[in-house]
Order: C-alpha cells, then structure tokens, then sequence
C-alpha cells in the first residue's frame, strides 16, 4: 500500500487547508459519536478519520479496522490518540484512490469526507467506496444538509458548495441528491434522512441539519 503516495492525489489547496487546521488546532473534533452494533471481525474503513474521534468508538469491540486521513497531520494525532485496546491501521490516503483491493471491507464509515470535494471527485470517491465494499457490504454516510447555518461563505463552482476563510470547501447535500450520487454507483439505499436541530448561541437560535444515510452495495 502506497499510502503516502496516495495522499498527493487530493489537490494541493485542500491538503494544506487542512495541514493549517490541525497543525494550528490540533484535535478539531471531539464528543461522543453514535455508532451502529458491529458483530466482532467485521472489518471496517474509516474513511477521512481526522483525529481519530470515530475511531475511539469503535475501539474495544473486536473490530478490524483501517483508517486513513489524506492530512499527514490528522493521521499522526489519530494514531497517538488511539489507546492499546485499538487494533487496526491509521494510514494516509486520499478516498478518490484508495489503495485497498477490491472487496475488502464489510463496513465504511464516510463521515464528513465526501462533502469536502467537487462533484467529479465525489463521484470517484463514492466509486472508491464501492469497489473496496464487499456485495452486501454497508455504508454508513454523514454530511451536512442544505439548510444547515454553515451553508455560507464563498461561493465555489458549483451550487450550495462554499469556501471558509481558512480554504476548507464544503458541500450540501440534498436527500435527492445524495441517493442519485450513490444509487447510480452501485448501491442501494437502505435508509436517508436528515435530521434537523436548533443550535442556541446567546439566545439566539441557529439551524443544524445532517443527512444520514445507509447504504448496502448491490
């Protein structure tokens, strides 16, 4: 596996966009994360692990687990933070590549990765994703939904798809655009809905929304 090599793949602005971010802030992400019951052995990929805020989830139930972040940065806080009851890999990699072969994982987590890429690469990614799945293998996807109060910014190429100050793209999604983007790459959906909250910052109240998906490759 050419991890490494794998990594230049991701266009230089968005590697170091994000290189800025972790190397400035260091564990950008923490909570608690919700995850799904896994029977032990089933092999995962942890798609875009950050700092490694899923993967401290799934530790101590018997999985076999990868994961990978293309920011060389975020793989090496993934790997200090994982603990000894963690069995698996924290490799660096871009998911528009992946260096897996075919039909290798039961599950893959695709958690805030995919959004973070023009339509041609999501397209390759979700591909990527599929190809490594083994038939019937699932998919488990998290991104941001339209109406979600970070849908602002500057305003890239395409539709509802923004840049931060500090250079991190993001898209949002649909419910229709996500299942036409995974349906027409080789899976089915099991489940897509989004879930929508209030979010209070000194009495005021701003609107969260996350589609969730499942997905199962046919």
């Amino acid at each position: 596996m050419d991890a490494e090599a794998d990594a230049d793949a991701k266009p230089r602005e968005s590697r170091e966009s994000w290189e800025r971010q972790y190397r400035s802030s260091g564990n950008i992400w923490g909570g608690i994360v919700d995850l799904p019951e896994l029977p032990a052995g089933t092999r995962v990929l942890e798609a875009g692990c950050g700092n490694g805020k899923t993967l401290l989830a799934m530790q101590g139930k018997g999985l076999d687990i990868f994961a990978f972040d293309f920011s060389r940065t975020a793989a090496t806080l993934a790997k200090k933070n994982l603990t000894a009851r963690m069995s698996g890999e924290v490799l660096v990699g871009d998911a528009s590549k992946l260096m897996f072969a075919a039909d290798t994982f039961d599950v893959v987590f695709a958690r805030h990765i995919i959004g973070h890429s023009l339509k041609e690469e999501r397209c390759a990614i979700v591909a990527e994703f599929c190809r490594v799945l083994k038939q019937g293998g699932v998919l488990y996807f998290t991104e941001f939904e339209a109406a979600d109060m970070k849908a602002c910014g500057d305003a890239v190429q395409e539709p509802r798809t923004y840049r931060k100050k500090n250079g991190i793209m993001t898209h949002f999604f649909t419910e229709d655009e996500v299942r036409e983007l995974f349906c027409n790459r080789g899976f089915e959906c099991v489940s897509l809905q989004t879930h929508r909250w209030d979010l209070k910052v000194r009495g005021a109240r701003y609107p969260r929304a996350e589609v969730n998906g499942i997905f199962r490759k046919k």
